[in-house]
């Protein structure tokens, strides 16, 4: 068993680690759960159907189940998700439609799940076991009357396949004002803007359809705004500040092209942003 969940982070996120940090172990059974941290904007959709399908196909053909979690808000992306596992005819779970009924009804309360209005308890987590137990006590009971086939279609006209992230292991950069080293655990590797001292900006060359910067938002005034140019033309703004950020890694779509592209990358601070603060974690490339 191996547990690649990173607290806070999206399918966007999850679509770009997946290759490297899950499929090598060939697990025979992977779950999916980015019903509440992901959004309902078309880039989370495409980037979860992406995820979807590059672990079905997997070479050695995993298992792939779909598990909806729920806020007390109300809030899940369980509707756009679910039409894709429909579409891939995969295995489901979901939370809501196990408790809000038993809640509706006067037999539950939210805190007999949630440790919060999001976070299931240690009871919640129980519970969330006895889901999955179900799930494999009726699966065990249902023979497959035929091997499984990916669809040659898609959901979604065009996904964010092929993905894989860089960082300063595995990138040809050249540093100008920024120093390699976070301290963030997990991205270690990444780029730190060294303020005040000329807003050379990172340069490299990647060569793909998509781009994703992957970067630390907090909720400290002290962190500001990179421009993002790609072949030199301003691609995109990225924010490290944000009254709700607790730190965490922020995957952002910064461009996407029609076709493969050799994109060469500068970022730099804005003009009016050289005394702040920004963190970048890792560079996310789509090839599909």
């Amino acid at each position: 068993c191996q547990n690649n969940g990173l607290s806070g982070t999206p399918s966007v996120l999850g679509n770009l680690r997946v290759s490297e940090e899950v499929l090598p172990g060939q697990p025979d059974i992977i779950f999916l759960e980015f019903a509440v941290n992901d959004g309902t904007e078309m880039d989370y959709k495409v980037c979860y159907e992406s995820l979807v399908r590059t672990c079905l196909q997997a070479e050695n053909e995993p298992a792939v189940i779909l598990l909806f979690t729920y806020m007390e808000t109300g809030h899940t992306c369980q509707e756009q998700q679910q039409e894709i596992g429909e579409h891939y005819d995969l295995g489901m779970i979901s939370v809501r439609d196990a408790i809000l009924p038993e809640m509706e009804a006067g037999r539950m309360e939210w805190s007999e799940y949630g440790d919060d209005d999001v976070h299931p308890s240690v009871a919640g987590h129980a519970l969330l076991g006895e889901f999955i137990a179900a799930y494999f006590a009726q699966a065990k009971d249902k023979k497959a009357d035929k091997s499984y086939d990916l669809p040659e279609e898609t959901v979604y006209p065009e996904l964010y396949s092929d993905a894989v992230l860089y960082d300063a292991t595995n990138l040809k950069f050249h540093d100008g004002s920024w120093n390699v080293g976070t301290n963030n655990t997990r991205f270690p590797a990444g780029f730190v803007y060294q303020k005040d001292t000329g807003n050379e900006g990172l340069t490299f060359t990647v060569t793909g359809k998509t781009l994703f910067l992957v970067y630390k938002v907090s909720d400290s005034p002290d962190f500001g705004m990179a421009g993002v140019y790609i072949n030199g033309s301003l691609a995109g703004i990225v924010n490290g500040y944000g009254v709700n950020g607790w730190g965490g890694p922020v995957p952002t779509l910064v461009e996407h092209f029609d076709q493969e592209t050799q994109m060469q990358v500068e970022i730099r601070m804005l003009d009016d942003h050289t005394d702040k603060s920004f963190e970048i974690f890792a560079v996310g490339v789509s090839a599909g």
